[in-house]
């Protein structure tokens, strides 16, 4: 993207050079803030009328509100202080939280933008629960545009940002799947042995059922003895020293094992080595994490895979193996989901959920004889080794992802790229470019399609509509209420006379193949085109349609298109429908073949469509003009 035609020095040593027309102020002269209102965590409630935000953003509900509006809301205090949100209507924000009252020529998404690339956690004392300055915050400098060029800013990066933070959604959503597919792979292996045809027995525990007849179940307080990590602080945690793994370790980055050969640890003095000795881990040590922000999280584990000495920092509870069993196998054990549901029935809380020495006690240990461990460990990490690789590629991913929104972000708000409203939007400026960017959608649609035996002219529109709108395309395409979903036979039919014009694909004349379209000489012509018009949000968006939509029937995607279509009319309309409401808006208004399909497949599609984020926004123009 362009540089701004001039720049000058700001004056401030972190922001250096800024657009010529643009002001380096202090946050205190283009904004108020304040810290929010103590509340009680007696009245704070799971379920409620009006939300609570603190300092790590939403608490639960209350029945009274301080505030009402649109607001941006600062993390005052508390592990993730500094993070940025923007609340909309009744509410109230702790005194853990600042509120800004930015002032009326300041475009408040704008300002929400830039305070989010500051970083402001950089600013937090260190402290056993880390705190802002407002008075440090409102000291700092911001480098501030034109009221005008604010707007541009905040509806180019709202765009942007959006995108991006859609397709992190997709990925999370992958690696929860591939967990709760390790997860089962697991699970039926520790509970039921490698040996499908052993006699089985009732193990006598709810959550587990039966197992292996000569297998055995103990208490895990028969099997360890239990310790404490250190009562140390964040601000303890150096860079050199002897390796310490505390419970944000154990929750993100390394749970299951943690070997410091493998894994980046941060360390603590030697000092400890003499003061604490109880909390230094050995190999086969378990280390729990003793509170969790969600019940999914309770139980959440990591033990020491390696004969160097690591200690067990804040948060957490240590359990020793003093009985001989094969620590692999207890660590695939407690990953399972009968280990697991025996810990998230006993913890209990609001926003933080205490797991203790007494709720670990208690649990059930399936224990099969030892050579049966070895071999059920080696089978797990046989089985599960692809998983978990796909899933640290998955996880690689995002981290680039979050890598590259926040530059998108500091690249506008710094003045580094220009930004202004004409290019606000990546959109086509003329009919004919808007018409070459529907020709490459095409041409990508049916490259991946076109040889699949269920590829017909049908799939391919529908796929075309739901593109546009999932991938946010301005096409401005006027799709219409037809029979089999939507449809824009104008559109379709000028698309494949520039296909074929183009050599890339034409229509299959043999009326009695299955396959609507053919590869022509020059099929491969469109790729080079595909960078530069989609970016890599709406490309993958598109793919990703693709995929999902690629083997199955005709008549799946006819009704998620029509789905999707419906819902989208009446968030067009400033509705916000209920499942029931958008199938009787097909079944009653689209056209009179959709009530062949029962309403149940619908509703079921609907559940579909929301578990892919195959979801509306209100995007592009209804189906409501035509019906036919």
């Amino acid at each position: 993207m362009k540089r701004y035609a001039e720049y000058k020095d700001s004056g401030v040593a972190w922001i250096g050079e800024i657009p010529k027309e643009w002001e380096a102020k202090k946050m205190k002269y283009i904004s108020r803030m304040k810290s929010g209102d103590s509340i009680t965590s007696s009245v704070i409630e799971e379920d409620g009328d009006y939300p609570v935000y603190g300092g790590n953003g939403l608490r639960g509900f209350t029945s009274h509100y301080t505030h009402e509006g649109e607001y941006i809301l600062v993390g005052r205090q508390g592990a993730l202080c500094g993070n940025v949100r923007k609340v909309t209507g009744k509410f109230w924000p702790s005194e853990h939280a600042v509120v800004v009252y930015e002032n009326n020529d300041i475009n408040k998404d704008w300002y929400k933008h830039f305070l989010d690339d500051m970083n402001l956690n950089q600013y937090s004392t260190s402290a056993a629960q880390p705190g802002l300055s407002v008075e440090q915050i409102i000291n700092l400098f911001a480098c501030v545009p034109p009221h005008d060029n604010q707007q541009a800013i905040a509806a180019y990066l709202d765009k942007k940002t959006t995108a991006v933070d859609a397709l992190i959604a997709d990925k999370r959503r992958l690696i929860d799947l591939l967990k709760e597919k390790r997860q089962a792979i697991i699970s039926e292996v520790v509970t039921k042995g490698l040996d499908p045809n052993v006699p089985m027995k009732d193990s006598g525990v709810e959550w587990i059922g039966e197992i292996p007849a000569h297998w055995d179940v103990k208490r895990f307080s028969q099997l360890f003895s239990f310790g404490r990590g250190l009562n140390i602080t964040k601000a303890d945690l150096e860079d050199a020293g002897v390796p310490c793994v505390s419970y944000g370790d154990i929750h993100s980055r390394f749970g299951f094992e943690v070997n410091p050969d493998v894994h980046a640890l941060r360390c603590v003095s030697a000092d400890y080595l003499h003061t604490s000795p109880g909390s230094l881990l050995q190999y086969g040590d378990f280390v729990f994490a003793d509170t969790s922000e969600d019940t999914e999280g309770a139980g959440n584990f990591t033990y020491l895979n390696s004969h160097k000495p690591v200690f067990a920092g804040y948060h957490t509870v240590i359990a020793r193996n003093h009985s001989g069993q094969n620590c692999r196998y207890l660590a695939y054990l407690f990953d399972s989901i009968p280990f697991r549901t025996q810990i998230r029935c006993k913890v209990s809380g609001i926003k933080v959920f205490s797991i203790t020495q007494n709720i670990m006690k208690k649990v059930a240990v399936i224990l099969p004889p030892l050579q049966e461990q070895e071999a059920i460990a080696v089978h797990l990490d046989a089985q599960t080794v692809a998983i978990d690789s796909l899933i640290a590629d998955i996880a690689t991913q995002i981290e680039k992802l979050k890598e590259y929104r926040q530059a998108i972000i500091s690249e506008a708000v710094t003045g580094k790229v220009m930004i202004t409203e004409n290019v606000s939007v990546k959109s086509p400026q003329s009919k004919r470019e808007a018409v070459f960017m529907r020709l490459v959608l095409s041409a990508r649609i049916l490259d991946n399609i076109c040889d699949e035996p269920t590829a017909g002219r049908v799939k391919f529109e529908k796929l075309l509509y739901l593109s546009e709108h999932c991938a946010k395309l301005p096409l401005h395409s006027e799709f219409q209420r037809y029979a089999a979903g939507p449809y824009d036979p104008q559109a379709l039919y000028s698309i494949e006379e520039q296909l074929k014009r183009n050599k890339w694909f034409g229509r299959n004349t043999d009326k009695s193949a299955s396959k609507a379209y053919l590869r022509l000489s020059k099929a491969d012509g469109y790729r080079s085109y595909v960078d530069a018009i989609f970016d890599v949000a709406q490309k993958d968006t598109i793919d990703k349609l693709i995929q999902l939509f690629k083997t199955v029937r005709t008549i799946q995607c006819e009704i998620v298109a029509t789905l999707y279509g419906a819902w989208n009319d009446f968030l067009i309309d400033g509705i916000q429908p209920t499942d029931e409401q958008i199938v009787n808006e097909v079944l009653t208004n689209w056209h009179e073949r959709k009530e062949r399909i029962d309403r149940k497949r619908w509703l079921v599609a609907l559940g579909w469509m929301k578990k892919q984020n195959i979801v509306p926004v209100g995007y592009g123009v209804s189906t409501k003009g035509g019906q036919y």
